[in-house]
C-alpha cells in the first residue's frame, strides 16, 4: 500500500468535500457565502469540488488496494466537516490553496 498516494488522495478529497458542502454549512450558521462556493451558479469551485472529491477517491486505489477508496472517502469528509467548523468563514480561501497543492502532489505521486 502506498501511503504517500492515500495521504494526498485524502488531502485533495477533503478540499473537494469542503468546496461542496461549505455553502449548506456556511448558510445554517449564517456566514457569509461567495458566488464562487454557490452549486446553482454554473461551473464554480463547488462544482469543481465534486469533480475533484470523486476525482481523488477514485485516484487512491490506482496503486492501493480496493479498499481504499472508502477509507479516504470517509476520512475526507469528516475532515471537511470538521475544517469547516475550525476555519468557518476562511475555508473559502484555503479551500484553492489546498486544491493547488495537492493536485500536483498527487498526480506526481501517482505517476512516479
Amino acid at each position: 500500500m502506498d501511503l504517500k498516494i492515500l495521504i494526498a488522495a485524502t488531502i485533495l478529497a477533503t478540499s473537494g468535500f469542503m468546496a461542496v458542502a461549505y455553502e449548506q454549512i456556511a448558510d445554517n450558521n449564517h456566514w457569509g457565502v461567495g458566488s464562487l462556493y454557490r452549486l446553482r451558479n454554473g461551473l464554480t469551485i463547488a462544482s469543481l469540488g465534486v469533480i475533484i472529491a470523486f476525482g481523488a477517491v477514485l485516484a487512491s486505489v490506482i496503486k492501493n488496494p480496493w479498499w481504499v477508496c472508502l477509507v479516504v472517502f470517509f476520512v475526507a469528509a469528516t475532515l471537511a466537516r470538521v475544517f469547516i467548523g475550525t476555519f468557518k468563514g476562511l475555508s473559502q480561501a484555503i479551500v484553492p490553496i489546498m486544491m493547488i497543492i495537492s493536485l500536483p502532489i498527487l498526480l506526481y505521486f501517482i505517476y512516479a
